[in-house]
C-alpha cells in the first residue's frame, strides 16, 4: 500500500508524509464506497486506481473544485458499476458450454 500512497501523494502534490494517514483512510473510504456500489476491484487496476485518485482529490483537504471532482468521481464510479467488469464476479468466457 506504501506504494500507492506514494503515488496519491505526487498526485495531491504533497512532498511530505505529513498526511499519510489521511491518505491510507481515504484509501479505505473510497473503497468501501465503490464496494457500496458495486464496484470492486484493487489499485493496480489504472480505471479503479483512477477512482480513488478523484475521490482522494475531492475529499482531501480543503478543495474550492470538490463539487467538480466529486461530480467526476460519482461518474466514474457509475460507469464503473454499469460495466460489469468490476462487479465481483468472473465473467463466463467459455463459449464452447451448450445450454441446456
Amino acid at each position: 500500500m506504501d506504494a500507492y500512497i506514494e503515488k496519491l501523494r505526487k498526485r495531491l502534490r504533497k512532498s511530505y508524509d505529513t498526511f499519510d494517514d489521511e491518505i491510507a483512510d481515504l484509501i479505505e473510504a473510497c473503497k468501501k464506497d465503490l464496494e457500496q456500489s458495486g464496484v470492486y476491484g484493487d489499485l493496480s487496476d489504472p480505471l479503479y486506481f483512477q477512482a480513488v485518485v478523484l475521490y482522494e482529490k475531492a475529499y482531501f483537504g480543503d478543495n474550492e473544485d470538490m463539487e467538480k471532482i466529486e461530480k467526476a468521481y460519482q461518474s466514474l464510479k457509475t460507469s464503473m458499476a454499469l460495466s460489469g467488469d468490476y462487479n465481483g464476479q468472473k465473467q463466463s468466457t467459455d463459449t464452447n458450454k451448450a445450454d441446456i
